[in-house]
């Protein structure tokens, strides 16, 4: 499933390479080049009736930490976050009439995914770097099938309520009619596409 799951988002987003070109020219397109703390990035693509969402999001603002999870709450914490992020109803919803059906989901994250030689590199420079820290984060790729594009008018956001932590959410969509990007805060949870 990750294989054709990932081939899939790779081709949607290949298939929306010029609008995002346009996006970016225009100025309308969110990107952090630096890792963010209350900040998470929602993309959305269209390719006919597919809808792919992708989210990333800091470690902090899901689990409260960056590091790779050592005591049993850390563990705790994790894998109920993980659990909540592979359930797009608890984070996300579209109206009724677009009829979007969750067809795949994905949730990784890259606390407890760091290399031997990562670590290595990491503690040779811990004094030069004292102040810094990792920053761990968590994708989530969601992958719809809409019978009713034209219903799609909007997304409701329901993450702020599972990661108050979460100050803002950068959205950028690529539809077959436009490109738009837009920030939500806590008290405007929803997006008009």
């Amino acid at each position: 499933m990750k294989n054709s799951f990932a081939l899939t988002a790779l081709a949607m987003l290949a298939a929306g390479a010029f609008p995002y070109a346009s996006a970016v020219a225009e100025g309308h397109f969110h990107q952090h080049d630096a890792h963010v703390h209350g900040v998470v990035t929602f993309n959305l693509a269209q390719d006919g009736n597919e809808l792919l969402v992708e989210i990333t999001a800091p470690g902090a603002d899901i689990v409260g930490f960056e590091h790779e999870p050592s005591s049993l709450d850390d563990k705790e914490k994790l894998a109920r976050a993980l659990a909540t992020l592979q359930t797009p109803d608890t984070l996300l919803s579209f109206p009724s009439a677009a009829n979007c059906q969750l067809t795949q989901a994905e949730a990784t994250e890259t606390l407890t995914h760091r290399s031997h030689d990562q670590h290595e590199h990491e503690h040779e420079h811990e004094h030069e770097h004292e102040h810094e820290h990792e920053h761990g984060e968590f994708s989530v790729q969601f992958l719809y099938q809409c019978n009713n594009m034209a219903g799609l008018t909007y997304l409701e956001l329901h993450w702020f309520e599972q990661f108050p932590a979460t100050e803002q959410v950068n959205i950028n969509a690529f539809t077959a009619k436009q490109q738009k990007a837009a920030t939500l805060k806590p008290g405007q949870p929803r997006f008009h596409f």
